[in-house]
């Protein structure tokens, strides 16, 4: 990969300088963008074959290459960008919000949400007011930043108990904050919470969360208004509708509602014949012949147009961290696994490999004990062991050496008595020195099953 991140610079200046991301001609007909005559004049200009040849086989052909590849590439692309805008210089200045853990959406975007992009990438320093107006102890060193910014998520996106038993998927962050809003609102913090995941992605901050493949392939895609028009997308954002659609395709004649009436939809199916221009459009009954148009107005609708204006916001956001080609390297289902991590089984012996120590020597027969009691555990207790102290059940990518900041295990003292805690913000997990195995196991296992023991000691 040397030769790769080598090239990285000389990629990201051919995207910069020549490409833009709106390709429609006049005609909305899409355009071949990597026919621009700028972007062959400049390969024409001394770039090395190998550079032009890895940039037509990312922007035309990316999936010939292995995804742990391209997410490697990914993140050269962020380290470069992180060098360009000096994110990580020795005495950073960092952007300072004070969150109250009652108000914390609109805390934090009266205190980030009119920051640029590249503002926006830079170090935060957050500081939090508990439930009875106090300042909570802590300096940010980045894990407060990232508690921030998995709790936002968490609040925001993650469905509702009722949606979650009627299957009704992702409703977005919809429910959590138009209540509260006014239209203008809504839109701002769409874009707002659009570069929370975005810093998400360029912070390697791991979410535990799935999106809507429909929504991850309009992110992919550019954030264009013409979503994919297939019926498959309908499954994951409206399961009823998508079910009441697909009866269609065994209707033979004139389809009726279960009362019997004839069904007709709401926006026409074919131009109204000789009406003034101030009258409304007849509604068109669905038939056997017209069903399939029906299905595809639908899906454009449910899929474009409801969603639109909001989705143009939130992915306006997202682009003011994430270049938009970064992006173009996966597909939605791999998009998911760079926001929330791989779905593998976790791998304890890399976690062991990728430790740092507080108090304890890797050959401690409690650090022994811990790490064979992993191995034990089956696939579903080491997810929730993982998510106990990181906040997420998933291992990272490209492995536990991604962590940032590392997993830690440090030494809470002698009292066996006391549980096992985890402060998700710094991923570093506390346990006395048991020197019991079957202590040891039955502690950690109530822990991370009745999610005890946060804080921030």
């Amino acid at each position: 990969m040397g030769s790769i991140s080598s090239a990285i610079p000389t990629i990201d200046k051919i995207h910069n300088d020549t490409l833009f991301y709106d390709h429609k001609d006049e005609n909305e007909e899409s355009v071949d963008f990597l026919q621009n005559s700028k972007l062959v004049q400049l390969f024409k200009n001394n770039i090395p074959k190998k550079i032009v040849d890895f940039f037509y086989i990312l922007a035309y052909a990316p999936f010939m290459v292995p995804f742990e590849k391209r997410a490697e590439i990914f993140h050269f692309f962020i380290e470069y960008d992180k060098h360009n805008n000096n994110v990580n210089e020795w005495f950073p200045t960092k952007v300072e919000g004070v969150i109250s853990r009652n108000n914390m959406l609109f805390d934090s975007y009266n205190s980030f949400g009119n920051l640029t992009g590249t503002e926006f990438k830079r170090q935060f320093s957050v500081q939090f007011v508990n439930e009875f107006g106090e300042t909570e102890a802590g300096i940010d060193g980045g894990g407060l930043t990232k508690e921030l910014l998995t709790t936002l998520v968490a609040s925001t996106f993650v469905p509702s108990e009722e949606n979650r038993k009627n299957n009704k998927g992702l409703q977005l962050f919809k429910e959590a904050i138009s209540y509260a809003c006014t239209n203008d609102e809504y839109l701002k913090i769409s874009r707002f919470l659009g570069m929370v995941i975005g810093k998400c992605l360029y912070d390697n901050v791991l979410l535990d969360i799935s999106f809507t493949s429909f929504f991850l392939n309009t992110c992919a895609t550019l954030g264009s208004k013409y979503f994919k028009n297939l019926i498959g997308e309908k499954i994951s954002t409206d399961p009823e509708k998508f079910e009441s659609m697909s009866l269609l395709f065994t209707v033979d004649d004139i389809f009726y509602d279960e009362d019997g009436n004839l069904h007709h939809v709401e926006v026409p199916l074919i131009p109204p014949q000789k009406k003034s221009p101030d009258s409304a459009p007849e509604p068109v009954p669905v038939t056997v012949n017209n069903k399939m148009q029906f299905v595809r107005l639908m899906t454009s609708f449910k899929l474009s147009k409801q969603t639109d204006l909001v989705m143009k916001y939130f992915v306006e956001g997202l682009f003011q961290v994430i270049k938009p080609y970064w992006l173009l390297l996966f597909n939605p289902f791999e998009l998911q696994t760079l926001i929330s991590g791989d779905d593998d089984a976790i791998d304890i012996d890399d976690l062991q490999r990728n430790v740092e120590y507080g108090g304890f020597l890797e050959s401690d027969q409690t650090v022994h004990d811990l790490f064979t009691i992993l191995r034990e555990f089956d696939r579903t207790d080491r997810g929730k062991f993982v998510k106990f102290v990181t906040s997420s059940p998933k291992q990272p990518l490209l492995g536990f050496k991604e962590l940032n900041p590392k997993f830690g295990i440090r030494n809470s003292g002698s009292d066996t008595s006391r549980l096992p805690t985890a402060s998700t913000c710094v991923n570093l997990l506390k346990i006395p020195d048991y020197r019991d195995k079957e202590l040891l196991r039955e502690k950690l296992l109530y822990s991370i099953n009745s999610k005890a023991g946060f804080d921030l000691s």
